[in-house]
């Protein structure tokens, strides 16, 4: 069985590139399990158990089966849409399903206690714990290799967010190598990241109820926060402008701010991430009845985003909204501590 970990690199125009992935989060998890069977954490036939809302369950569930682990995961109703199911039905991952709470950031924290119930169960199985194991962020230490082998250099890179791993690590690989990159976060309105208040999110792929220790906040330069209706109407302009490129709905949120980034400063090379191809999302997001029924469809593409001076105490009402980061804490940035509400996620692995 062989996957492909590394991205495909893109021309979308002079001095415009994007890093496609079939699925970037394998990168993560071959990383994380193979590097915890290097350091005699996980013996032949253990077990793997995480938590997910697909992607990361998908990659798991394959480097498990290649490896010949147990898989255990655990997701919520909403995570779980037919394409998933199946995948994981097929790569023989064992699957927990919570229900879904109003408020995302309680439907993550009912996935942690069932987590953590399954842990005690199963005191001896590997924890990947995508959200604050620093292998996560080291992992995509390759990524940046690839894309400098392909590129002489890097002004920009654009990644949606999620866990933080990817970006950061990203950036950090690109760094270390000599380039200094300006790193631009593109997160969800109701994504609590960058300091949002949480609220309801529709977007598989990016953003985050809770508080992810990989998240360096240091490490960014700029923050984008979209809608949902924002980031379906990116991907279809990103689908209709470069047709041999098949990306999903976090993909489209990078589009939409790199090429922006790109009209403001051509000279400059910019390089968005495109974490996974559309196969996942064409059911919904790809229907526009379900679109236009959901009141998710936007006439026309947001152009540009509104800027605003500081974090916003509400959840903003534009479709796009972006903020000047500069590297600095998140503290720094909103006043407040980072991860003061984070779950007790326990050790490591």
């Amino acid at each position: 069985m062989t996957h492909t970990l590394l991205p495909t690199m893109i021309e979308l125009g002079p001095n415009f590139w994007a890093a496609r992935f079939e699925l970037m989060k394998r990168v993560n998890a071959f990383g994380v399990v193979r590097r915890a069977r290097r350091e005699g954490l996980l013996g032949p036939g253990g077990m793997v158990i995480e938590t997910t809302s697909g992607s990361m369950g998908i990659g798991l569930a394959e480097v498990c089966k290649e490896d010949g682990y147990r898989c255990i995961l655990v997701t919520d109703e909403m995570a779980l849409d037919d394409y998933v199911r199946q995948r994981l039905r097929d790569l023989d991952a064992e699957v927990h399903v919570v229900p879904n709470d109003a408020n995302p950031g309680a439907t993550q924290a009912n996935r942690l206690q069932r987590l953590d119930e399954l842990r005690r169960k199963y005191p001896h199985a590997y924890w990947t714990n995508q959200y604050d194991n620093p292998w996560n962020s080291e992992s995509y230490s390759v990524v940046a290799d690839e894309i400098l082998a392909r590129l002489e250099g890097v002004d920009v890179v654009v990644c949606s967010v999620g866990s933080g791993g990817s970006s950061c690590g990203i950036a950090q690989g690109l760094r270390r190598s000599g380039c200094d990159p300006s790193l631009i976060a593109v997160d969800l309105r109701g994504s609590v990241i960058f300091g949002l208040p949480s609220g309801i999110r529709r977007i598989r792929g990016m953003g985050n109820g809770i508080e992810p220790g990989n998240v360096d906040h240091a490490a960014y330069d700029e923050v984008h926060w979209l809608s949902d209706s924002a980031v379906i109407a990116a991907t279809q302009r990103l689908a209709s402008t470069h047709r041999g490129v098949d990306a999903g709905p976090t993909s489209g949120a990078a589009f939409l701010v790199a090429e922006w980034k790109h009209r403001r400063e051509p000279s400059k090379v910019v390089c968005a991430v495109f974490p996974d191809s559309a196969e996942r999302y064409r059911k919904p997001f790809g229907d526009p009845e379900w679109v236009i029924g959901q009141g998710l469809h936007l006439d026309r593409t947001p152009s540009e985003p509104i800027e605003t001076e500081e974090v916003p105490q509400t959840t903003p009402d534009a479709d796009w909204t972006m903020l000047r980061w500069k590297r600095r804490s998140y503290q720094d940035v909103t006043g407040r501590p980072w991860r003061a509400s984070a779950p007790d996620t326990g050790r490591m692995a």
